[in-house]
């Protein structure tokens, strides 16, 4: 696909991202998209073919888990 036909939008597991500031105006919504997307990482790194590719992937779908307990945390302390 030409650069140009491409999404602006970059993409996290098959999903695009969100406004950056959007997560302290609807944590409960962020906190369970978080967690599909990283549920949707665990898969790919189920199915990856290499290594470096599972770690790849088990890494993001770590990463989006901390994001869904911090926005969980930010919920109920505030």
């Amino acid at each position: 696909m030409p650069i140009s036909e491409a999404s602006s939008a970059p993409r996290v597991c098959g999903e695009p991202m969100g406004d950056a500031d959007s997560s302290k105006w609807m944590p409960n919504q962020n906190i369970g998209r978080y967690r599909a997307i990283a549920d949707e990482c665990y898969a790919r790194a189920e199915h990856a073919r290499y290594v470096l590719d599972k770690e790849a992937w088990l890494k993001l779908a770590a990463d989006w888990n901390a994001l869904a307990e911090d926005a969980a945390q930010r919920r109920d302390d505030g």
